[in-house]
């Protein structure tokens, strides 16, 4: 009861100097920050619109009439007829084909993919397909704090009887320490003072 009498003030000392470091390395950190972006694609959008209506119709007249048959008359030559011959079968055919078309207007990480396909029969829009699929991009900020200073405690006992209580702080990876050794067989006490480096 003596030895913790005599170093009472010691003892005091180191806990105030402990609860002064745990709240000065609260109150200063370093914020190192990593930022992330990834682009993920999200559900995919189809949109069909069948036999969309012309939004304009332009109409071409033809004024005159075909004259299937004319009669030509060469010098020497006997009078003859021209011809005109219509492929009604393959303007028939023409007309009922079905076109599909297609058109990608863009393809990037950044905005997704944007395909519109169109289907064309009887001289008329069919069909209007719209395939998009978005993408959402994401944006990640990690944190990695570090205190400035960083208070602990260290205690010890070695062969020859002494007991060691001791206490510091870091700043950063450096530290300093202070240690008290007081010897339990003889009434003597010894302070040590330590530099520390984290790796």
């Amino acid at each position: 009861m003596e030895t913790i009498s005599k170093y009472k003030g010691y003892i005091t000392t180191a806990i105030i100097c402990l609860v002064v470091g745990f709240f000065i390395g609260r109150g200063n950190k370093i914020v190192k920050e990593y930022h992330t972006i990834e682009y993920r694609q999200s559900d995919p959008v189809k949109i069909d619109v069948p036999y969309p209506f012309p939004v304009k119709e332009t109409h071409t007249i033809i004024n005159e009439k075909l004259v299937p048959g004319e009669k030509v008359i060469v010098p020497g030559e006997t009078i003859r007829d021209t011809v005109f011959i219509i492929d009604t079968v393959g303007v028939v055919n023409d007309y009922m084909m079905e076109r599909s078309y297609s058109h990608t207007f863009f393809n990037n990480k950044e905005q997704g993919k944007l395909t519109v396909n169109s289907v064309v029969q009887y001289n008329k829009q069919k069909n209007i397909g719209i395939d998009y699929q978005p993408v959402t991009k994401v944006e990640t900020i990690k944190q990695i704090i570090e205190p400035t200073w960083t208070p602990f405690l260290s205690g010890g006992y070695d062969t020859n009887g002494s007991v060691i209580l001791g206490g510091g702080i870091f700043y950063h990876d450096i530290g300093f320490e202070y240690g008290f050794n007081q010897n339990l067989n003889f009434d003597n006490n010894s302070h040590q003072f330590k530099i520390k480096y984290k790796f």
